[in-house]
C-alpha cells in the first residue's frame, strides 16, 4: 500500500467521536458539533459610537444652540430625550428615546450657558445601531467550524457558553521492547533509551489531547495483551512504538487479532515507517509505528496526527498539498519506495529554499532535531540545484489543505 492508499483508508474509516457539551472557556482549538446561535441583539440598542451630544436632527441644526437636559452613561437603558434639546453622550451609552444623531465633542462648543453648538454635524452619524452586528436567533458559526479565539469572542458575545463539540480524543502511549531503559537509566550495551515516550508526549501536548497513560512494556506476548487492553480501556488512540516488523520478536500484529481487533493496513512502501500499522478495536484507534524515532516522527505526522484531527470533526485533516521550495543542492532517491528525508527549510528574498538533511537511517535522532520538514522524494526522483521539490512541513499549522472545493471533489472521487 503507498502513502497515499494508507492516508485515505484512515480517512474513509474516520468517524468524529460522539459530542459532547463544553463550556466557552474550555473550547478553544474545539470543532462545533452543532450551529451556535445568539440570544441577543448585538448591540442591544442603539449605541453612541463616540463621546459627544446625541440630539433629533434638524436642517437649521447648526444655526442654534441647544440646552442639554440630560447625561447618557454607558450601561444605562435609554433616557427619553425631551423635544428640542441635546443630551451629553458618552462612547457606548445608550442613545436616548427621541435623538436620531450624535455630534463628536470635538464639533461641538459648550456656550457656557448649559446649552451646546455644533460646527459640524451630518443627520445620523456616529451610532452603532441595534442589532447591526447580529440579531437575537442569528446563527454565528455553524457545526465543522473551529473555535479560535476571535470567534470565542464573538460567541460570548451572543451568550453561547455552553456548546456542542467534538471533542479531541484522549490518546495513550504504549512502548515495546525489552531492550528500552527510562532516560535517566545509563544504557547498557544491548540497550537503547526510550526516547519515543518523550517524542509522544511532546507531540500529544501540540497537538492538544490528553495522554491518560504511558506504558513500558517487554516483548512478552502476555505482557503486551495486558498492557494494550488496559491502554484501550482508558482512551480513544492507543499510539505504540515498536513491535511491528517481522522478527520473532515482534508480536504485535498477533496480540491485536487475539483481543479481536481489525487491521486495517500493514506495511507502507514508504521509507522510514515501512512496518507501520492501524488498526481498530471495536470503537478504539491503534496506530502502532516501529521503534525508530524518524519512523514515530513520520507516522505521526503523515498518519496519527490528521486522525487525530479526524477524530476531533476536522473534515479536511487528511486533505493536504505538499509544499514546494527550491533545492540547494543535488537530491535523489535510488530506491522503489517514497522517501520523506528530513530537511530544513529557509525563507530568503527570493522564496523558499529547501536542502536535505544527510541522515544515518531513522534511528539518527540527530538529524530529525534539526529538521522542519519532510522532503518527499518519490522512487527515482532526482532534482538538480535549483529545481522546486516537494515537501511535508513538519509544523502541523504550517500545511497547504486543499481549498474546499478540490476537497469536496477529492472525496467525491474517494467515495467512488
Amino acid at each position: 500500500m503507498t502513502l497515499d492508499e494508507a492516508r485515505e483508508m484512515l480517512r474513509a474509516a474516520a468517524r468524529t467521536l460522539p459530542p459532547r457539551t463544553c463550556r466557552l472557556s474550555e473550547a478553544h482549538g474545539l470543532v462545533l458539533a452543532a450551529p451556535a446561535r445568539a440570544d441577543v441583539d448585538m448591540p442591544t440598542a442603539d449605541l453612541s459610537a463616540m463621546d459627544g451630544y446625541a440630539f433629533a436632527w434638524t436642517d437649521d441644526v447648526l444655526e442654534k444652540a441647544l440646552p442639554v437636559s440630560i447625561e447618557c452613561a454607558a450601561g444605562v437603558p435609554p433616557l427619553k430625550l425631551p423635544e428640542g434639546s441635546a443630551a451629553r453622550i458618552f462612547t457606548g451609552a445608550a442613545v436616548p428615546i427621541g435623538a436620531d444623531t450624535v455630534v463628536p465633542q470635538e464639533d461641538a462648543q459648550p456656550d457656557g450657558r448649559g446649552g451646546v453648538r455644533f460646527n459640524a454635524a451630518s443627520a445620523g452619524r456616529h451610532i452603532r445601531r441595534r442589532a447591526e452586528v447580529f440579531a437575537e436567533g442569528d446563527p454565528l458559526l455553524e457545526a465543522g467550524e473551529r473555535i479560535n479565539a476571535d470567534r470565542a469572542a464573538l460567541l460570548a458575545g451572543a451568550g453561547a457558553v455552553d456548546l456542542e463539540i467534538y471533542p479531541r480524543p484522549r490518546i495513550a502511549v504504549m512502548l515495546t521492547g525489552s531492550e528500552l531503559v527510562a532516560p535517566e537509566q545509563k544504557p547498557q550495551p544491548g540497550q537503547t533509551r526510550n526516547t519515543n515516550g518523550s517524542l509522544f508526549a511532546a507531540l500529544a501536548c501540540e497537538a492538544g489531547v490528553e495522554v491518560t497513560g504511558l506504558r513500558q512494556v517487554g516483548d512478552d506476548e502476555d505482557d503486551l495483551r495486558k498492557t494494550l487492553v488496559e491502554s484501550l480501556e482508558s482512551s480513544d488512540l492507543v499510539v505504540s512504538s515498536g513491535g511491528v516488523s517481522v522478527g520473532d520478536y515482534d508480536l504485535l500484529p498477533q496480540v491485536i487479532s487475539a483481543i479481536g481487533g481489525e487491521i486495517l493496513f500493514h506495511k507502507i512502501r514508504v521509507k522510514p515507517g515501512k512496518p507501520t500499522l492501524f488498526a481498530r478495536v471495536g470503537e478504539k484507534w491503534l496506530a502502532s509505528l516501529p521503534g525508530n524515532p524518524l519512523a514515530c516522527t513520520m507516522g505521526w505526522r503523515m498518519f496519527v496526527r490528521p486522525l487525530i484531527e479526524a477524530l476531533a470533526g476536522d473534515d479536511r485533516a487528511f486533505f493536504e498539498d505538499p509544499m514546494s521550495a527550491e533545492i540547494s543542492e543535488e537530491c535523489r532517491n535510488r530506491g522503489d519506495r517514497r522517501v520523506l528525508q528530513p530537511a530544513t527549510v529557509s525563507h530568503e528574498s527570493s522564496g523558499a529554499r529547501i536542502a536535505a538533511i544527510r541522515w544515518k537511517g531513522s534511528h539518527d535522532l540527530l538529524s530529525i532535531s534539526r529538521a522542519d520538514a519532510l522532503l518527499d522524494l518519490a522512487p527515482g526522483a532526482c532534482y538538480a540545484s535549483g529545481d522546486r521539490a516537494p515537501y511535508f512541513p513538519l509544523d502541523w499549522a504550517r500545511r497547504r489543505l486543499l481549498r474546499p472545493e478540490r476537497a469536496r471533489l477529492a472525496s467525491k472521487e474517494s467515495a467512488r
